[in-house]
Order: C-alpha cells, then sequence, then structure tokens
C-alpha cells in the first residue's frame, strides 16, 4: 500500500455499523449495490487536506483517517454536508454518525474482497500521483521527485533534513550581505577611486551596509525556529497516536518519551529575536 492512510480495519467498522445506507438523516440510499459495488462516498468530517471543509491542522495522520473522523454518505449528500461546513459543522457531522450508528440494527456484512479494492483504489491514486510527476508532468526533466511510497516518520525525516538546509542558505546569505559594503571599498580601491566621499555617507544612509540585516537577522530566524518546533511538534502528535492506538508498542513509547524529553527542554528556551 502506497500510503497508510485508510486500514482495513478502519474500513471494516464503518461498513458494518452503516447498515448498508447512508448516514444523513432520513437517507436511505445504499453505499454498496446489489452487484457489489461501491456507490456511496467515504467522507471526511474534519477534511482530509488543508484547503477542504472542517480541516483541522491539529490532527495526526492516524486520526484524520481513523475511524471516529470518517463517515459513509451518499454523493448528493456528501455534496451537501462540504458546500456548507457552517452549516453542517463537524459536532453536527459527528451527532449525524452517531445517531445513524446507533440506530442500525444489525451489523451489515461487507465482503473482504470489495473492502480490499477500496484500499486498492488508494493505491491507485498514488500511482497517478506518481505517474503526474514523471511521464504526464509539464515539464519532465524539471518535476520535483515525489515519494509517494514514504510514510510520516520518513517525510518528518526529510522535512527537518530541509530545515537544515535552509538555515545553512540563510546564513550564507546573511554573510554576503554583510560583507557586501566591505567588498565594495575593496573594489573601489582595486579601481583606484578615492574613498573619501564614499566614506562620508553616514552608515544608516548608505544602503550597502548591513544590507537586510532585519530579514536576516530577525525575520528568517524567527521563521525558521517556528517551522522547527512545527516539525517536532507534528511529530510528537504522531508518536502520540500510534501510542494511543497501540500501548503496547514499548519502542514507540521509548521514542515518545525521549522526544517528549526533548520537546520540553527546547521549549524553555525556544523564542522570538527582536
Amino acid at each position: 500500500m502506497s500510503r497508510k492512510t485508510l486500514t482495513m480495519d478502519t474500513l471494516r467498522g464503518l461498513f458494518a455499523r452503516s447498515g448498508n445506507q447512508c448516514a444523513f438523516p432520513g437517507c436511505k440510499s445504499p453505499l454498496v449495490s446489489d452487484n457489489n459495488l461501491f456507490i456511496g462516498h467515504i467522507c471526511h468530517i474534519e477534511a482530509a487536506s488543508p484547503n477542504g471543509p472542517r480541516f483541522n491542522r491539529d490532527q495526526s495522520p492516524e486520526e484524520r483517517f481513523g475511524y471516529d473522523n470518517l463517515t459513509l454518505l451518499c454523493y448528493p449528500h456528501h455534496v451537501t454536508v462540504d458546500h456548507d461546513p457552517l452549516k453542517f459543522s463537524v459536532t453536527k457531522l459527528r451527532e449525524m454518525k452517531r445517531k445513524h450508528e446507533s440506530s442500525v440494527g444489525k451489523n451489515f456484512e461487507v465482503d473482504e474482497n470489495f473492502l480490499a479494492e477500496v484500499v486498492k483504489d488508494i493505491e491507485r491514486y498514488w500511482t497517478k500521483v506518481r505517474r503526474a510527476t514523471t511521464v504526464d508532468h509539464v515539464v519532465p526533466g524539471l518535476a520535483f521527485e515525489l515519494n509517494v511510497h514514504a510514510e510520516y516518520p520518513q517525510l518528518s525525516s526529510e522535512a527537518s533534513t530541509l530545515l537544515n538546509s535552509l538555515s545553512e542558505m540563510a546564513i550564507y546569505t546573511s554573510t554576503l550581505d554583510d560583507n557586501l559594503d566591505q567588498e565594495i571599498r575593496s573594489h573601489l580601491q582595486k579601481l583606484g577611486y578615492e574613498l573619501s566621499m564614499y566614506q562620508s555617507v553616514p552608515y544608516y544612509e548608505n544602503p550597502f551596509f548591513n544590507r537586510g540585516w532585519e530579514i536576516h537577522h530577525v525575520g528568517i530566524p524567527n521563521r525558521l525556529t517556528e517551522l522547527n518546533i512545527l516539525i517536532r511538534q507534528m511529530e510528537l502528535k504522531y508518536l502520540e497516536a500510534i501510542v494511543a492506538a497501540n500501548p503496547q508498542n514499548h519502542s514507540t513509547r521509548s521514542s515518545l518519551n525521549q522526544k517528549r524529553q526533548e520537546f520540553l527542554r527546547l521549549s524553555r528556551r525556544w523564542g522570538y529575536l527582536d
């Protein structure tokens, strides 16, 4: 499976408690047809992507694709609830799901092959994404390399590496601007120019002195610190979700404890430059 989004256990629970009916109040539309075709929609209560309705940036990937954040609707009612997220809030959709599942008298038995096909559909999607970044890309030679098989821990690690790279680039560009005034002076001397007029300009009126000082020494460092905190916090939330789902996973618990201690220690030192 390309990405661990929906699991067989999650899908099994959703369909079993659905009664094979749309969860929208009063709707009796089936989700699986008589010939075992999925004609409904798996809907996120809090969206899977930032631009989606009711998106919650604090959710972990496991929460986002977990049982509590998913419900089954027919296509028209999926469009309805996503078209008006203010009317169909997270609270309202969760209550809608709860009432629907509590009203189902008998679990709906769904074919395991059908569930496997749903999972395969996810795989097919990421295959399309891989193709979009290769053979179908508008400029194939300039396409970003996207590892569609990467899971959250790897993506988090790569994000941290990119953060370090950005920090090095910021230091490099800052050094270039800090040295600009002296380099101009040296160049003018090589060309035989008299520096008295150049030196007579006050430093605060010299556009080459401390060029971009504020952005280099305040703006960029603050943004990098914010990004560093977000990446570390995302990692903690991810590990917490894994431990909550499997408390007996001792290696993950150990990793979580180490990351928590480190985050707590660093949180006492993080602060804005001004």
